[in-house]
């Protein structure tokens, strides 16, 4: 007997980066995946926010700092405007200071840039399926 075949989920992803080789490299990466596609990226916060309004990805990935934005102040309007949707901190301030205010913005994740890229992808996918991810040089 065969089985009816289980569709799988494809989940869409923003990204907010300041460095365009953050962001088409990041996309590469995403887009090798079957269940993650970028959606859209972006380097200011109107932008950003625009568009993340428009496409409703599943989750945000930004930078704490990027092109004319605050990473910090953009994690808290997607919150508080988009709570559906996921935010997670992918930035080269790797320590508790930003660590700390980004999950009291909202964000649901923070990775360091240092992370591999294996590391990248599956705390996206942990927080997709309802987890945390923090990693920081001081977390273990």
């Amino acid at each position: 007997m065969l089985r009816p075949a289980v569709e799988k989920k494809t989940h869409t992803i923003f990204i907010v980066d300041g460095h365009p080789v953050a962001r088409i490299g990041l996309k590469a990466l995403f887009n090798t995946h079957d269940d993650i596609r970028v959606c859209g990226t972006a380097n200011d916060t109107q932008y950003a926010l625009r568009n993340i309004s428009r496409l409703r990805p599943d989750i945000v990935l930004t930078e704490i700092v990027f092109g004319t934005g605050d990473g910090i102040e953009l994690i808290g309007r997607i919150c508080a405007g988009f709570p559906e949707i996921c935010v997670v901190v992918l930035s080269c301030f790797d320590d508790f200071f930003y660590l700390r205010k980004a999950l009291e913005a909202g964000a649901k994740g923070y990775i360091p840039k240092s992370a591999t890229l294996e590391e990248i992808v599956t705390a996206v996918r942990r927080i997709l399926n309802g987890g945390h991810s923090l990693k920081t040089s001081h977390t273990c």
